[in-house]
């Protein structure tokens, strides 16, 4: 059991990063707060405007720049800590190495999403043996539509001599259920990867916590 009196530093190192709150993190990317605010005063701050971190990706400077104590160098330390998260789960998500099933995907998903409160669309372009070639990000929408143009994604394809590809979206709803925009979309991909000799394998959207599958979860899919 912790001991109660540790600081987050040796809580970190004696039990590892996840046995920290959100505001202990806070608190060690902060580091100190000043003679008017204590740092808990200015992390408390920081999660009363986004409350469970929700948000705090999309943030910038700006947004960060009214919470007091919050200085110029710990806005920027805020927002390096947020990216640079960021760029891990990333680049870890471009090495699953080969795509077995939508569960395993979907799960990375979840993840890769979590706290987007902004629509975007996702490709991964896959070899013959669904080994992942790259991803690319082609679309970043309002919070209610992201658009995507099969030109651009199946010239890429070409392009990488790609066989396969998966899309991936997120409604920052929270609601995985697709929309009828959604399956029209679906439908178009489908039929161009096909006339270019392709599979389209699924179409995921995340949603909070869940994620809908049209490979397993729509039975027209095919």
């Amino acid at each position: 059991m912790a001991d109660a009196t540790e600081q987050p530093r040796e809580r970190l190192l004696a039990h590892g990063p996840a046995a920290l709150t959100d505001a202990e993190l806070l608190q060690l990317i902060v580091r100190a707060g000043n003679q008017h605010y204590p740092v808990k005063e200015i992390v408390s701050e920081v999660l009363a405007t986004y409350p469970a971190l929700q948000g705090l990706a999309e943030g910038d400077c700006d947004s960060l720049d009214h919470i007091r104590g919050l200085g110029a160098a710990k806005r920027a330390s805020i927002l390096a800590g947020v990216e640079l998260g960021r760029r891990v789960m990333r680049r870890q998500s471009v090495r699953y190495g080969q795509i077995k099933n939508s569960e395993q995907l979907g799960k990375t998903m979840v993840s890769r999403f979590a706290g987007a409160n902004q629509e975007s669309m996702l490709i991964l372009f896959l070899d013959v043996k669904n080994q992942i070639i790259t991803e690319q990000t082609v679309a970043i929408g309002t919070v209610d539509s992201a658009l995507a143009d099969p030109r651009v994604v199946f010239r890429e394809a070409l392009k990488l001599s790609a066989t396969n590809l998966i899309m991936v979206h997120n409604h920052p709803s929270g609601d995985p259920a697709p929309s009828q925009a959604d399956r029209d979309t679906t439908t178009r991909f489908q039929l161009a990867a096909a006339l270019l000799g392709m599979n389209l394998l699924d179409h995921l959207i995340i949603g909070g916590k869940a994620f809908y599958s049209f490979a397993r979860d729509d039975p027209d899919f095919n």
